[in-house]
């Protein structure tokens, strides 16, 4: 497993620990193509280039941070 693999494998599943310690509802499951659909064109999408990745980690970087997986230096030399 390479590294970018191991670090947004914790990243998924401390954002699945987060929705359960906050009760947040996910919603009703969605059935539609998410690429050709009306609906999917509202659905928030993951940075859509690795020039957009920085300024993501780094909005992102307190909920990172917040638990013992990643370092707070772990975002900030990325986007400098």
């Amino acid at each position: 497993m390479k590294e970018q693999d191991k670090h947004s494998t914790c990243a998924m599943l401390l954002a699945g620990l987060d929705g359960i310690q906050n009760k947040i509802d996910p919603g009703a499951p969605r059935d539609f193509d998410l690429y050709e659909s009306e609906e999917g064109k509202q659905v928030k999408q993951v940075p859509g280039s690795l020039a957009q990745t920085p300024g993501a980690l780094e909005a992102e970087h307190d909920f990172l941070v917040k638990g013992v997986v990643f370092t707070s230096d772990f975002s900030r030399p990325i986007s400098r």
